[in-house]
């Protein structure tokens, strides 16, 4: 976890090597998804997809529970419902990878948060809940994502009944992708994300790209005409290259991302 704990910052980031990792940090509340917390969650997710240095996103947390749900009594204020909207589509807008650990309980919109990820790590005996139910209201504004997760007849029964599941549920629905010890969930997590992010920034960001558009049932280029395209492009050349060579690849489009930030080049003199 990153390491420069602020109790007054409801979310915090710490880019190391290529992975940012976006930290929940309101234990004392369980992590509950304020307005406050909402927006610095979504200012901290686009800040890293802005950044060319940035290969990868690790949603973490601060304390025993990952994220108890939102927060009902702000629902009424002006603008909440809308971010929480648009923080329960960021996977239809991410484009690149965002990877979340979890241990302890997750509950409601915090499942709604790992949803919007591409890959959830938890740790063994975690316990989740779709609560919504029991504060009298239909978790509406996440439900789409969880019936595409886990099925309408899984998704209903678990927003109908609001029962807690174990971590092993979480995994055969499909609300999760990998079990591992509560030690080890912290180290896992990383060698994920880091994995992530040495991929092509190019292939990832069109992948996923792909991959939303085909999710949401939405026209989408052809698959032979997307393929053929990325046949073309500077970094399947470069990972062909570094095959043949036996080593790591150093991608165009990383380059030329990062370039493109730092700006043109001082002309020689200037």
């Amino acid at each position: 976890m990153p390491s420069d704990e602020n109790p007054n910052t409801p979310v915090e980031a710490l880019r190391e090597n290529r992975v940012t990792r976006v930290r929940l940090n309101l234990p004392e509340e369980r992590n509950r998804l304020s307005p406050a917390m909402v927006r610095a969650l979504l200012q901290e997710v686009r800040q890293a997809e802005a950044d060319p240095g940035a290969g990868c996103l690790l949603l973490e947390q601060r304390g025993s529970v990952f994220c108890s749900g939102f927060d009902h009594g702000s629902i009424s204020q002006p603008g909440v419902v809308e971010s929480l909207q648009t923080l329960f589509r960021l996977q239809r807008e991410l484009r690149k990878p965002l990877v979340a650990a979890v241990s302890g309980a997750c509950a409601g919109a915090g499942i709604a948060l790992l949803l919007q990820c591409h890959y959830v790590l938890a740790a063994q005996g975690t316990r989740f809940s779709v609560n919504d139910i029991h504060s009298a209201i239909w978790p509406a504004l996440y439900y789409p994502c969880l019936l595409r997760a886990c099925g309408p007849r899984r998704a209903c029964e678990l927003a109908l009944t609001g029962r807690v599941f174990s971590a092993a549920d979480a995994l055969a629905w499909g609300l999760v992708q990998e079990l591992v010890p509560p030690y080890e969930l912290e180290d896992r997590a990383l060698q994920m994300a880091d994995g992530l992010a040495s991929l092509s920034p190019a292939a990832v960001s069109s992948g996923l790209a792909f991959a939303a558009e085909a999710a949401a049932g939405e026209h989408s280029p052809r698959p032979a005409e997307w393929f053929r395209e990325a046949a073309g492009t500077p970094d399947f050349f470069e990972a062909l290259a570094a095959a043949r060579e036996q080593r790591k690849p150093r991608w165009p489009s990383l380059s030329a991302a990062q370039q493109k930030r730092r700006g043109p080049e001082p002309a020689p003199g200037e």
